[in-house]
């Protein structure tokens, strides 16, 4: 994301990737996902998820899942991790955003 975007985003009221991450700080999986939520985050939102959607899966137990379905161990879950579980079980996603 470019300076003009994240100023943009400030300017409508949306956090940035750092405040989000901040503000989930203390979601059910954080201590499993390696440096906290920020790729998450930026997959999310690459993925056209709201802030409020994003904050949703993140403090949802889905985490918990895709880092279960894992090959990584434990602390070192990824966005990748989540990205392959969402990809793989989609309805899972539509019914918690329902």
């Amino acid at each position: 994301m470019t300076n003009g975007e994240k100023m943009l985003r400030k300017l409508q009221g949306y956090l940035t990737d750092e405040e989000l991450a901040k503000k989930l700080s203390d979601a059910y999986s954080t201590h499993r996902y390696r440096n906290g939520w920020i790729n998450c985050i930026r997959m999310l939102r690459k993925r056209e998820y709201t802030e409020d959607q994003i904050e949703t899966i993140i403090r949802s137990k889905l985490t918990r899942w895709a880092g279960d379905a894992s090959d990584n161990r434990y602390g070192f879950y990824s966005a990748n991790d989540l990205a392959r579980y969402i990809d793989k079980y989609p309805d899972v996603v539509k019914e918690l955003l329902k």
